[in-house]
């Protein structure tokens, strides 16, 4: 799966299903490593090739996630995610 594809299902889960400090939460919402594990079932070798194209440029999805990291810190988590993964795309 390229990072335009793994974008592309990132962008279909709607803002309000997105939290932070949690992976998961009891209605299913979930952060984004939550989402690739749970909601889009994407592959280990996807998250991993995902995860390794973020590191190449210094970016942690869980603190984008989180509004930590001050290059992404667009108002929803949903915003902050989507614009970490077209950077590196």
């Amino acid at each position: 799966m390229t990072l335009k594809e793994l974008y592309s299902k990132f962008k279909k889960i709607p803002a309000k299903k997105w939290i932070k400090n949690k992976i998961i939460d009891s209605q299913g919402n979930c952060c984004a490593y939550g989402h690739m594990t749970f909601t889009l079932d994407i592959p280990m070798d996807d998250r991993v090739n995902l995860n390794d194209s973020l590191k190449q440029k210094g970016i942690n999805i869980i603190n984008v996630n989180n509004g930590i990291d001050n290059r992404f810190q667009q108002k929803s988590i949903r915003a902050r995610v989507l614009a970490a993964i077209k950077s590196v795309y």
